[in-house]
């Protein structure tokens, strides 16, 4: 669900030793342009589920959520101290939306 290859930007890291889809989803980072991007994908309960969390999500520029069924998506940019919210460097919002567009570009049809 988060593809080594998103268009031109290269997945960096993925980790899904947090109970995976069900429990605490699949975590990748992704190289886009030279900015950080990091995405997130889980399984909610149900639809609904899955749109109520995306409705809690962090919004805002450098930063998306969607569902698609039970999935639910988190992504951003900026760069991460620990659990401190992103710092935007120039260029990384930009690299956020380039990579969100192409990510969901790719999914198109895919369930």
């Amino acid at each position: 669900l988060l593809p080594p290859r998103v268009g031109g930007c290269v997945r960096t890291f993925i980790n899904d030793r947090f109970g995976g889809l069900d429990r605490g989803g699949v975590h990748g980072a992704y190289d886009v342009e030279g900015h950080p991007v990091r995405a997130l994908v889980r399984r909610a309960a149900s639809p609904a589920a899955a749109v109520a969390i995306v409705a809690g999500a962090p919004g805002g520029a450098g930063h998306a959520a969607w569902s698609e069924g039970r999935l639910w998506f988190n992504v951003s940019g900026g760069t991460v101290e620990g659990d401190e919210d992103p710092t935007f460097s120039p260029g990384d919002v930009e690299a956020t939306e380039l990579f969100v567009a192409a990510f969901r570009a790719q999914r198109k049809g895919v369930t």
